[in-house]
């Protein structure tokens, strides 16, 4: 760890990231204290192939962008890329309120992009696993599901349910309907198992397959094979079916003579 001076552009602001917030009067307060003391604590980044990245103290880091100032100080952190979501899940969930919406983003990022698993990121922040095994789930969740949680109309139980059905479009339905009746966690995870029993009782659809081709029938007098419905079968008498029956074969024994040596 380094205390080092640097420009404010060389600092880059990973876009997925956790900035704990403030309210508008707490925040106008810490720009003034800002003002009058300037900077007591300087922002931390971590240098990761030659770059920095900030993970905490963007809001200082953004009053110096203000302010027009050439130089600042930093806290320097050697690690890989990966560190840089870590240390910014560690630092900013410590400093206070953070939107769990953020979290979600970090803790998915983490996991299907750098393969760490709930126990390695548990090892890394200190965050209970099961929270970031929740959170994991959650991030797999609609995007209206996440922004039903980043404007805490849900909390994180709700997110969890409802990240539990196993379409966008079921969950999307269900957070219709958590927006109208308002259940408890308990109510909704009780739905949702009814909802995911309900849909493995139904048979699966059979898929469309065409109908096999029609049979062929050999037509008694010609020999021919024809569609069946191409036989014709008038009503016929005895001796008429008997007439037909002998000019047939009359009709044959000619044509193989006149074929024959």
């Amino acid at each position: 760890m380094k205390l080092r001076t640097v420009k404010p552009g060389e600092i880059n602001v990973p876009e997925t990231r956790v900035t704990s917030f403030w309210d508008s009067e707490l925040l106008e307060i810490f720009k003034a204290s800002i003002k009058a003391m300037g900077i007591l604590e300087p922002p931390v980044c971590v240098e990761s192939d030659g770059k920095l990245f900030l993970v905490d103290g963007l809001h200082r880091f953004e009053e110096v962008l203000h302010s027009g100032a050439a130089t600042l100080q930093v806290v320097v952190l050697p690690g890989k890329e990966e560190d840089v979501y870590l240390t910014n899940l560690l630092l900013n969930r410590l400093r206070g309120k953070t939107k769990v919406s953020e979290m979600v983003q970090v803790i998915g990022l983490l996991w299907k992009e750098y393969g760490l698993n709930s126990e390695k990121i548990q090892e890394r922040t200190g965050l209970p696993r099961d929270y970031i095994e929740r959170l994991m789930v959650i991030s797999e969740a609609s995007e209206a599901v996440r922004g039903a949680l980043d404007e805490e109309e849900i909390g994180v139980g709700h997110a969890y349910a409802l990240s539990k059905l196993p379409t966008h479009d079921m969950q999307d339905d269900m957070l219709r309907q958590q927006r109208l009746y308002r259940f408890r966690v308990k109510d909704l995870e009780g739905l949702v198992r009814q909802t995911l029993d309900i849909r493995a009782e139904v048979p699966p659809i059979t898929p469309h397959t065409d109908p096999p081709p029609p049979p062929k029938i050999r037509c008694f007098y010609c020999d021919q094979e024809v569609d069946l419905a191409k036989i014709a079968n008038p009503a016929t008498c005895i001796t008429c079916s008997g007439i037909l029956v002998e000019a047939v074969r009359v009709a044959r024994s000619q044509d193989a003579v006149a074929g024959g040596p």
